[in-house]
């Protein structure tokens, strides 16, 4: 799920975020024997996740968030909260790099 705050609105805690919500997708990760790895990027006001199921490599859309101005001083900020306790999540690692080097958004992807 895509989410956007700018610090002033509660976070829909009892509806998982539904109200902050900007678009998502639904993946079936749960109980895999490899990693789920995620893309998330953000250029020229434009936010796209995508998701590797099978491993790095062979990525599929997930969500598209257009319109989203991050402004200085803003965060990208990562969450596993499911609002039930069935699971563990683990961030292994996140990455960010200066995106300026591609020609198109398509090169990214």
């Amino acid at each position: 799920m895509i989410a956007f705050n700018d610090g002033k609105n509660p976070f829909d805690y009892a509806h998982d975020g539904r109200a902050n919500r900007l678009d998502g997708c639904r993946a079936d990760f749960r109980n895999a024997k490899q990693s789920t790895y995620a893309k998330i990027i953000y250029i020229n006001g434009q936010l796209d996740v995508l998701l590797a199921l099978q491993g790095p490599g062979k990525w599929t859309p997930c969500a598209t968030a257009r319109g989203v101005q991050m402004k200085q001083g803003y965060y990208f900020g990562l969450t596993a909260e499911t609002g039930d306790v069935a699971d563990n999540h683990d961030l292994i690692s996140f990455t960010t790099r200066d995106l300026s080097m591609f020609v198109s958004r398509e090169e990214m992807v």
